[in-house]
């Protein structure tokens, strides 16, 4: 059973209770895991410069590939291990405000899980 130190869902700060860190297990903590993957810059993490999305390169820019952008975005998440398939994508970009929304839903080790992101772009 995996553990991981939780995280606040839309501050990203750790999470107290009872002035202990609070933990997420199974598929909160695949849930987080998958979020965790999909927000970190390529070579962000000095411990290991080959991880994270290529945001410089891929997604920000104006002359912008949403196919490429999708891709980047499955792979990213069929690369966590515990996913075993997406079942469902979708992305809508909003050109006014600028922001690339995805949602997906992907069976796992843990079951069956669904995200919905917004990335400003």
């Amino acid at each position: 059973m995996p553990l991981d130190i939780k995280l606040g869902e839309t501050s990203h700060d750790l999470e107290f209770e009872n002035f202990d860190l609070s933990l997420v297990k199974d598929l909160d903590y695949l849930i987080q895991k998958v979020k965790i993957k999909l927000m970190m810059f390529y070579k962000e993490w000095f411990l290991d410069t080959k991880v994270g999305m290529d945001y410089f390169n891929v997604i920000f820019g104006k002359k912008r590939n949403l196919n490429m952008i999708d891709n980047l975005i499955i792979l990213t998440i069929t690369e966590v291990k515990e996913v075993t398939e997406i079942l469902e994508y979708s992305s809508e970009f909003d050109r006014a405000s600028r922001k690339l929304t995805v949602t997906f839903k992907a069976d796992s080790i843990y079951g069956t899980f669904s995200l919905d992101e917004g990335l400003t772009i």
